[in-house]
């Protein structure tokens, strides 16, 4: 879902997703995202709660499994050109400016949210701390 900036009514959105996306051989579904996209000055805040889940291969015995997990989210997000203001006006390096930068005109929740799960995926992924693997 993208949300064009020139599209926000008075400075604010409310966000409502549900959505499933493949990444390699795991299956995650962002079960629910509520929040809200307010706008602060040149930039946004994007503020909610996340729940998602992983269907997965334990990386111990290879059984399918699935992973839940939820996060609250709470970030800055700008489009290029404002950031580039930003590093050029305060004198920061890009990686010192704590922004998720987006396209100038619009920002893809559902590229955000993806991006969030992805980092929030355990690496390793077992069906319980107590799998003894393939032979057990």
């Amino acid at each position: 879902m993208k949300i064009r900036y020139d599209s926000i009514k008075n400075n604010v959105v409310d966000v409502d997703r549900a959505f499933e996306f493949e990444e390699s051989l795991d299956i995650y579904n962002v079960k629910e995202f509520k929040g809200r996209l307010e706008k602060v000055g040149k930039q946004y805040i994007l503020n909610g709660n996340l729940s998602y889940s992983l269907t997965s291969r334990c990386d111990r015995c290879l059984e399918s499994t699935t992973v839940d997990g939820e996060a609250v989210i709470s970030q800055v997000v700008s489009n290029i050109e404002v950031v580039s203001d930003i590093v050029e006006s305060d004198g920061l390096r890009d990686e010192e400016v704590d922004v998720y930068v987006t396209a100038i005109d619009h920002f893809d929740i559902d590229e955000f949210l993806r991006e969030e799960v992805l980092l929030l995926t355990p690496s390793k992924k077992l069906c319980s701390e107590e799998c003894g693997g393939i032979n057990y």
